[in-house]
């Protein structure tokens, strides 16, 4: 079984090669149209950044331990721990979005006196709420797992590890079949740009290192 599970992990990593692709279109939409916030529209271009670092390095590991690059065990193992470290950089940021998003939904609240007359203005806050609070367990369950993977001893056991990537894995597959049933009905998902790179990870690309460095040490 383990074998298998290696075989699968590896799959994974070998698809979050072309992750720079989904990246890139991320930067292009935010380049068109940025966020009006000036707040959240550098945090949107700091996860840009730390993204890019992140499937860089992972890249280059990937690549190097499968010897299409140059290979060095040390530098496989450096490349996976600083590609964890931007991933965590990653993480650290949505928490920053989110607690910016609330604020904002806030201020919006307070300038509408607390009350939304229009049942579709009452439905949209339910759904954004929803969405909100969605976000903040996924990342919730994925930061442990960035730290754990961006120290040189481990941080929380294999179980955890296992307990916590489920969790994540079992919301962002909830979200992924909510909106597949109703996708041809909607043209606009209310997805924004800014999360691209979270969404491309979560779907079926889950972020937790499949070919754990630590283990080639």
């Amino acid at each position: 079984m383990s074998k298998l599970a290696d075989l699968i992990d590896d799959f994974r990593i070998f698809l979050r090669l072309w992750g720079l692709l989904g990246i890139l279109a991320w930067a292009k939409s935010v380049s068109e149209t940025p966020p009006h916030d000036t707040i959240l529209h550098t945090i949107t271009w700091a996860q840009i950044v730390v993204n890019t670092l992140y499937q860089l390095l992972e890249n280059g590991a990937y690549l190097a331990s499968h010897h299409v690059l140059p290979r060095s065990e040390q530098k496989v193992n450096r490349w996976y721990l600083w590609s964890s470290r931007f991933w965590m950089g990653h993480v650290g940021l949505e928490f920053v979005r989110l607690a910016r998003e609330w604020a904002l939904r806030k201020l919006v609240a307070e300038a509408r006196g607390g009350k939304a007359k229009e049942l579709g203005a009452k439905w949209e806050r339910v759904r954004e709420e929803g969405r909100w609070w969605r976000e903040v367990r996924v990342n919730a369950a994925y930061a442990p797992l960035t730290v754990h993977w961006s120290v040189d001893k481990d941080w929380v056991g294999e179980r955890v590890v296992g307990g916590l990537g489920m969790v994540a894995g079992w919301i962002g597959l909830r979200e992924l079949w909510r909106r597949t049933g109703r996708w041809a009905n909607r043209t606009n998902e209310g997805i924004a740009a800014r999360r691209l790179a979270t969404e491309f990870m979560d779907w079926g690309q889950p972020k937790w290192h499949v070919k754990k460095w630590k283990t080639r040490k």
